[in-house]
């Protein structure tokens, strides 16, 4: 990869990261632009991976603050358990979260909970992932655009809803 095909791999990541359409789909595309895919679907992959490191680097540095805050209450709230200093209770309320747990703790928990069924999913289709099938233009074209429908139709769902 040349420093051309770096910059512009780079732009398309940070354009389209944000956006609910996937920007690794963008990624492929772009590749395939600046000529950077030969073939290869692992070394693009890797490639693909690499890029978004950036974008996980920057996400982390702008939720620093709320990150350490759910961390270190969890830390604490847990520690604080072992050490006696709480019992375990339940709210009352929503009958859900544990009292004894701070609401940042708990969010916590949901994050570790939420990241187990995609991390399943994720070494249960390594290959596939992994493999040249997710490269295909043709079934990443047809799959932006169904992502791209099925928000529309949300989207338009939602306002028929909420109205």
């Amino acid at each position: 990869m040349d420093l051309i095909q770096a910059i512009i791999l780079g732009i398309v990541q940070g354009l389209t990261e944000f956006i609910p359409i996937s920007s690794t789909a963008h990624l492929v595309f772009a590749s395939r632009f600046t000529n950077l895919y030969n073939g290869n679907a692992e070394q693009i992959t890797a490639t693909m991976a690499v890029i978004q490191l950036g974008t996980l680097a920057a996400v982390f540095i702008y939720f620093a603050a709320d990150i350490w805050g759910i961390m270190s209450a969890f830390v604490r709230d847990h520690f604080a358990l072992l050490t006696g200093k709480r019992g375990m209770r339940f709210s009352g309320t929503d009958g859900i979260r544990p009292m004894w747990l701070s609401s940042e703790a708990w969010l916590g928990w949901l994050i570790i909970i939420g990241s187990i069924p995609i991390g399943v999913v994720g070494l249960l289709f390594k290959d596939t992932i992994e493999g040249s099938g997710t490269k295909n233009l043709w079934f990443i074209s047809i799959m932006l655009i169904a992502i791209g429908l099925l928000l529309l139709e949300h989207s338009n769902l939602s306002k028929v809803l909420y109205e």
